[in-house]
């Protein structure tokens, strides 16, 4: 276990790393859709290594954004659940089939309608990008805050995706290209769908409506995930404005130090909080029973339950004593940095008070502006894992 732990700090440390770039905001994304964490794998019986292996993988990763050409394949990709073959899509098809006999252009207005679907879908991205890059994202709130909610700040997406940095102009010219295109595919596929919805002999608006019921269940989680790259958007906003504020104020080397050494210590300290929080949820979902092929092959009833019951009560012993120590290496960690962070604080309170010739005083408003950045780092962080929290049971 001596080895796990020092996987995790080796983990741990990655993240302070990454969240400290140009702009200070997070790179390590948490926000990628995941499977079920413990889904046991047929076939084969789970090891300690195993577990902690898999685990440590899907936390290591770090989110993807969505690249252009991602999004492009996308809307071209003709998606399983619209293959003739797929059993809920057939009982679709026969289900309308004595309305109208045209299997094959309902085949086609399903998929024009996925696409219009799906492009919509980014378009309410992309126009998120464009908000924040042009000072639009945020509404006004009545209480005046310590940041302007106005300023022009470009999301990291749309920075990674081309070369040159702090081009206003540059950024709004490629956000603006990529809408007018989604916009232009949007009416290509509008204007071919109603071209065969009208040539299609017996299509009615109740096709169409139980043909949209049905790919908008198959877009649910596209949809969810879209939506959590947006509201994190208004994170990244804030939390970037906050910073801007912060050097509004001139601050000097030391003071740019605190700034940066008590977010990224808040950081690592609620990631681990909530990792923490998420593995004990998933330990409830981890099914060891689906692990016992070769008990289920035997065919004698009783020596079948014999062993099973041996080899639940073995497996769920070992579970506890497995998953007990790895928790304790994430609160561990939590707690490290949480006495870390209350440190911190306690020294910039204190150099608020004191100071001295070399380093002036911290004023009261840059402390505001440190605290209320680390509340949207902290913010941020459940934000991801509550959003992770939905897609496991």
């Amino acid at each position: 276990m001596d080895q796990d732990h020092r996987r995790l700090r080796r983990i741990r440390e990655r993240e302070m790393e990454m969240y400290d770039d140009d702009d200070e905001q997070p790179l390590l994304q948490e926000h990628q859709t995941i499977s079920p964490i413990f889904a046991p794998h047929p076939r084969t019986t789970t090891t300690t290594t195993t577990i902690i292996s898999n685990f440590d993988r899907i936390l290591e990763k770090t989110g993807k954004d969505i690249s252009v050409t991602e999004m492009n394949a996308h809307i071209k990709k003709i998606p399983n659940f619209l293959m003739k073959q797929y059993k809920s899509f057939q009982q679709l098809l026969y289900h309308l089939k004595p309305t109208t006999n045209d299997i094959e252009q309902l085949t086609k207005i399903a998929l024009l309608i996925y696409k219009i679907m799906i492009i919509q879908t980014y378009h309410l991205l992309w126009t998120a990008y464009l908000k924040s890059g042009t000072g639009q994202l945020l509404h006004p709130v009545q209480r005046q805050p310590l940041y302007s909610l106005t300023l022009s700040i470009w999301p990291k997406q749309i920075k990674t995706m081309i070369s040159l940095k702090n081009k206003n102009e540059v950024y709004l010219s490629f956000v603006n290209k990529h809408l007018l295109k989604l916009n232009g595919q949007l009416k290509n596929y509008q204007n071919k769908l109603n071209f065969k919805a009208n040539h299609c002999f017996g299509y009615t608006l109740t096709i169409q409506n139980s043909i949209e019921t049905y790919i908008e269940q198959h877009l649910h989680s596209f949809r969810l995930n879209i939506e959590h790259h947006i509201e994190l958007l208004h994170y990244d906003y804030h939390i970037r404005a906050l910073k801007l504020e912060y050097f509004r104020y001139h601050p000097n080397e030391y003071q740019k130090q605190q700034l940066k050494e008590i977010c990224q210590t808040k950081y690592v300290q609620e990631m681990a909080e909530q990792k923490s929080r998420l593995i004990k949820k998933q330990i409830n979902y981890y099914n060891l029973s689906n692990q016992s092929t070769l008990i289920d092959s035997i065919r004698n009833m009783d020596i079948h339950q014999q062993l099973l019951n041996e080899y639940k009560e073995i497996a769920v012993q070992s579970r506890a004593n497995l998953f007990q120590s790895y928790i304790k290496s994430i609160d561990d960690e939590r707690e490290e940095y949480g006495k870390k962070f209350d440190d911190q604080i306690m020294k910039m309170w204190s150099h608020h008070r004191l100071g001295d010739d070399s380093n002036p005083k911290l004023p009261s408003i840059m402390i505001q502006l440190i605290d209320q950045r680390c509340q949207k780092i902290t913010e941020r962080l459940k934000c991801i894992y509550r959003f992770k929290s939905q897609l496991t049971p």
